[in-house]
Formats: C-alpha cells, sequence, structure tokens
C-alpha cells in the first residue's frame, strides 16, 4: 500500500499570495464604468451599481466567502457553516483574519431560520455578494436596500461552474485579472493531483448521505462533486445514475434501507449527520451487506469533507484534494487493487 499523498493544508494561502502582482495589475475587465468610483455588474436580477473597489464585503455563502479570500479581500461578514462550532469552514483557516460577523443563512438539511438583516445592515457593507445564496430571491429588495447585491448569473445557480462563479465575484471585486490567475493556479492544481493519482481512474464510485429514513445518492453529472471527481476519472455506477432524481433540487436519488446494496460501487463515499450514525449503520447486516462495506472499500465522510466536495471553490477545492481525495480514496483504491 503506497502512503497516501496530502495536498499541503497551506495551498489555499500559498494560492492566494500568488495573485498579489496580479492583483496590483488588475484591469476594469469589460463592464461598463458608470463613472470612476462604480461600475455595472449585470446578474439574473438585471443589472447593479457597485463600487469600483469595495471595502466592506459581506459574502453570503461559503463559495463567496472563499473567493473574496482568496482575491484578497477580509470580508466583514460571511456566512456561518451550522456543523462548526465557530462557524468557520476549516479550508479558510490560514487566509481569515481576525473574526468576522457570521450571518446564519441555514436553510436545507438544517432548521430554517430568517435572515438577520438587522446584523447585515450594522456591518455598513459597500457590497453584499450572495451568488449562492439559496434564498437570495425572498431577500433581494431588502438587502439591495442595505447595499449593492451581486447574485448569480443565472436561476440554475447550482450548477454553474466554479470557474464562472469566480469570475462574477472577480468582477465584482474589480479583480478579473486576479480571478483568472487565481483559476488557472487551481486548475494545476487539479491537473498535478490527477498525474499523482492515476489509479483512480476508471473507479466508480457512490457518493450518499444516511438519512433517519434510508440514504441519498448523489447522482446529478453536474453536481460539483461529479465533476471534481470526474477530473480524476471517477465515474457514478449505472445502478445511481439510472435511479429517478428526488426532483427537490439536491441531485440526488432515494435509496430506502432494504435497498441498500444499491449504494455498492468500487468505492462508497458515505456520509452521516446523525452522531454515532456510522457505527449504527455498521451494526446493520443489511449495510453490511453491501459489497463496498463488506470488503473495507469504503470511506466514511465528515461534514466538512462533503461540504467541501459538493461546494466547489478556489480554497475548497485543494480541501478536496488533500482530505478526501489523497487522503482517503486514493489510499483506500490502492489498498484494495
Amino acid at each position: 500500500m503506497r502512503p497516501p499523498r496530502r495536498a499541503t493544508r497551506t495551498a489555499p494561502a500559498l494560492l492566494a499570495l500568488a495573485l498579489l502582482t496580479a492583483l496590483g495589475t488588475a484591469c476594469a475587465g469589460t463592464e461598463t464604468p458608470t463613472n470612476e468610483e462604480t461600475r455595472i455588474i449585470t446578474d439574473r436580477f438585471g443589472t447593479v451599481e457597485v463600487p469600483a473597489d469595495p471595502q466592506r464585503v459581506v459574502a453570503l455563502g461559503w463559495q463567496e466567502a472563499d473567493t473574496v479570500l482568496a482575491l484578497g479581500v477580509q470580508p466583514v461578514g460571511t456566512a456561518s457553516f451550522p456543523l462548526s462550532p465557530d462557524g468557520q469552514v476549516p479550508w479558510q483557516t490560514d487566509l481569515i483574519e481576525g473574526e468576522p460577523t457570521r450571518v446564519n443563512t441555514t436553510r436545507a438539511g438544517f432548521d430554517v431560520v430568517d435572515l438577520d438583516l438587522e446584523s447585515i445592515a450594522a456591518l455598513q457593507p459597500d457590497l453584499i455578494v450572495a451568488t449562492t445564496f439559496a434564498d437570495l430571491e425572498t431577500y433581494h429588495g431588502q438587502l439591495s436596500e442595505i447595499a449593492p447585491v451581486v447574485g448569480p448569473e443565472s436561476a440554475t445557480y447550482l450548477t454553474i461552474p466554479w470557474q464562472d462563479q469566480a469570475r462574477q465575484i472577480g468582477r465584482a471585486l474589480g479583480r478579473e485579472d486576479a480571478t483568472e490567475t487565481l483559476i488557472d493556479d487551481v486548475q494545476t492544481h487539479i491537473d498535478e493531483a490527477v498525474a499523482r493519482n492515476p489509479e483512480l481512474d476508471g473507479v466508480t464510485y457512490t457518493l450518499g448521505i444516511a438519512t433517519p429514513v434510508g440514504y441519498k445518492a448523489v447522482n446529478d453529472p453536474d453536481d460539483f462533486s461529479s465533476v471534481i471527481l470526474g477530473e480524476f476519472g471517477m465515474t457514478l455506477t449505472d445502478t445511481i445514475s439510472a435511479l429517478p432524481d428526488t426532483g427537490d433540487g439536491s441531485g440526488s436519488a432515494t435509496i430506502s434501507p432494504e435497498n441498500a446494496r444499491q449504494l455498492d460501487a468500487d468505492i462508497l463515499l458515505l456520509s452521516f449527520f446523525a452522531v454515532g450514525g456510522s457505527q449504527q449503520a455498521l451494526s446493520d447486516p443489511v449495510f453490511t451487506s453491501i459489497p463496498a462495506v463488506a470488503d473495507g472499500r469504503y470511506v466514511d465522510v465528515d461534514a466538512a469533507s462533503l461540504t467541501a466536495l459538493r461546494n466547489a471553490s478556489p480554497l475548497s477545492i485543494d480541501y478536496t484534494i488533500g482530505e478526501l481525495v489523497e487522503g482517503q480514496i486514493a489510499p483506500n483504491v490502492a489498498a484494495h487493487n
């Protein structure tokens, strides 16, 4: 068994440092300025006039905060990560300074909450970036009364490539050249990781989430997890791909507990949000009868790794490579070949 090869955990910080020259020479891009101090950005809601050099940025999504940080801007407010005590995703640790205000934008899978508009207004932002905020349509008018709001370019934001999301944010920050440098650097990191792990090419996988009533298995080829793992030549199984989508926007299919064997693949990636969920599953004879589980071709994916995998950004991709792909998947595949 070859030892696991892990991408350095400081890679996001190194990527950001590599952008310093580009940041100093970033041009105004193709957006039409209204005057020397503002620019016009287009999103799914129309056009919005934003500061040419915003200084107090609120990011209403983890991916937005990742790109803002990677481009050298410290947000004054960021979306809170509900599965972390400090509300921060781990891949931002090397870049974030101080303690920005955490804004609760919780929605899918957790208790639905009202957006705290008063807290956002108290931050006195000059720009709100909300390219992945699920409830933007509901709150767009109220947020726009606080500061200019930049949303996604299309309503189907869940399948907008991470590169295009980064470019939208880069335009809003006036850092287009730096964004292209960032995208190129991330792609280089991906390509290098692919070259280090040729054994993953052709490996089938199932990415699932255990729920109280069964399992959800990702089967959307445009899901960020499918795209990133696809870079390594990994593919969803025919069984999972053929299952009907739930239609709830999660890009997944539902599998009942008695049909758990449908989860089988060359490697099974399964996440449990419930405390002790993994141990409980391993006491279930149906679950342990899945060939991948019985053979040890099974990875218990923690919540942070699942979030990084399914919410691709310039920072989370490096985390996915280091912690999940090279930290767990590649060693498991090598051990069973």
